[in-house]
């Protein structure tokens, strides 16, 4: 990392906390390891930490991470934000000869600083002990220096071979959790997620247009249950979370609740909800845990589907037939109506006329 870092020419993208914890290292006087240059810093937070100790410090900064292109010298850019997306726009715009540090390997380089700057110190520190406690002379004091020098890089190598092996692990759980988030994203079935906090993860946009409720106001929130009631009421995703049997969602849900026959440890139920869209809507939906590797629930995903269209024609369909019914019924003359052979349905009249009546 020293090598790779020393004296070369940095710009950060993202000025939050961490950007001024490296700063405040690498702009220390009395700091002499291998750092870098820093030439800017861009966040779109004017009022940023990092980037008002930068501009402090007469370091340039922009709320546009393009302007970073345009410095020169420029060779490598330390991306701070956390947001995978813009890494991807920055890997993707940035010169071509300028390197990319993303928010993994940042971190081994803010620790890197951290024990580069404690060693430093600790060794000045060591150095005036021997010097004035045990008088040593200049020759031995440089033998242990060396000793203490030798010693410490040691660790600051163990250290950044693990924190390397952590930056694997991290990268590795971020890609699976983009995965899950494209294919959650791209299903057209509406659909959330929330985890054991009972936090929402994930809120599609399907499930954006059934409830007319955006992700950016749900995701991060316990505020699901908006989307399907107007108070505080646990929606089956919360039910699995916690654990319910089937006895306790079936009691929840008025007896309109069963397992699912596809999915262990789901359940599902159709309701009305009266306070969705202009005039309420029914909702089949559900439930299914989330299991982490040991086993244990970790979340619920919850999937729903819109039925208002399929129930609101079969009450159409079911009161024609009543209406249809009852006219025929009113007839003085004998109606039979038959499907298939079969008589489906006979009028007051045929019992009168015929002196029997189908069953």
């Amino acid at each position: 990392m020293k090598d790779i870092m020393t004296n070369r020419h940095v710009a950060i993208v993202g000025g939050g906390r961490v950007c001024k914890a490296i700063l405040e290292i690498v702009l220390d006087p009395s700091f002499s390891g291998g750092k870098p240059i820093i030439v800017g810093v861009a966040d779109i937070n004017d009022k940023a930490e990092g980037l008002l100790y930068a501009r402090h410090k007469g370091i340039y900064t922009t709320g546009d991470y393009h302007d970073l292109f345009t410095l020169s010298p420029l060779d490598t850019i330390i991306e701070l934000t956390g947001d995978n997306d813009l890494l991807t726009m920055v890997t993707e715009e940035k010169p071509e000869h300028v390197a990319l540090m993303d928010h993994f390997e940042a971190m081994s380089f803010w620790d890197y600083l951290q024990i580069e700057q404690k060693r430093e110190n600790a060794q000045k520190s060591l150095m005036h002990t021997i010097k004035e406690v045990f008088g040593l002379d200049e020759e031995a004091c440089a033998s242990i220096g060396k000793e203490f020098d030798t010693f410490s890089t040691y660790l600051s190598d163990v250290v950044s071979e693990r924190t390397s092996h952590l930056q694997e692990v991290e990268r590795d759980l971020d890609r699976r959790d983009r995965t899950i988030s494209q294919i959650i994203e791209g299903n057209t079935i509406p659909t959330f997620v929330i985890d054991k906090n009972h936090v929402v993860t994930h809120w599609n946009r399907a499930i954006e247009v059934v409830t007319g409720h955006r992700a950016q106001v749900m995701v991060g929130t316990k505020n699901h249950w908006k989307a399907f009631y107007d108070e505080q009421k646990a929606c089956m995703a919360d039910l699995i979370v916690d654990g319910a049997g089937g006895d306790a969602i079936k009691a929840f849900f008025n007896g309109r609740s069963r397992p699912s026959s596809l999915i262990e440890g789901a359940y599902q139920a159709e309701d009305f909800f009266p306070h969705m869209g202009p005039s309420g809507r029914w909702l089949f939906f559900t439930a299914a845990p989330l299991i982490g590797i040991n086993g244990e629930t970790v979340g619920s995903i919850e999937t729903l589907w819109d039925t208002t269209e399929q129930k609101e024609a079969k009450t159409k369909l079911e009161e024609l037939e009543a209406l249809e019914a009852s006219i025929l019924d009113s007839i003085h003359i004998a109606v039979l109506v038959l499907r298939e052979r079969r008589i489906i349905f006979a009028n007051g009249a045929v019992e009168t006329v015929f002196g029997w009546k189908p069953d």
